[in-house]
């Protein structure tokens, strides 16, 4: 058995992401000082007054998970004995990877028989 992650940076939504039985993993930015989890802070994208800001002159920038977070994801999966399949954007673009890789690292310890997959070619795969 295995379970499937995804993000939302991916442009899945919680809609699709139920659909497919997917788990969303919500990646954070900020704007205006703000630090906003994309389908926890709110439910609904209201695209329209994202953009409004946008033309303003805000600048949005993004924001990593900790491993803590990560962790809070992953557990639930590891502690059931399933293995993740995480589909996730380019690992090259953000530094949030090296916390997930410092969460799973740590699950690994917990739950030794869980593998970790991810869709990145270079570490595709962490475990035994």
């Amino acid at each position: 058995m295995y379970d499937i992650y995804t993000d939302c940076d991916c442009d899945v939504t919680p809609e699709i992401a139920k659909e497919f039985g997917y788990h969303l993993i919500s990646l954070p930015y900020i704007i205006d000082g703000k630090e906003i989890y994309p389908y926890e802070s709110w439910q609904v994208y209201e695209w329209k007054s994202f953009y409004a800001l946008l033309r303003k002159g805000t600048i949005p920038s993004t924001a990593g998970l900790s491993p803590q977070r990560y962790i809070e994801y992953f557990e639930p999966s590891f502690a059931s004995g399933h293995d993740v399949l995480y589909v996730h954007f380019s690992s090259s673009m953000s530094g949030t990877f090296n916390a997930m890789n410092i969460a799973v690292a740590e699950l690994k310890e917990k739950y030794p028989n869980v593998n970790f997959y991810t869709s990145t070619p270079k570490a595709s795969r962490l475990g035994p």
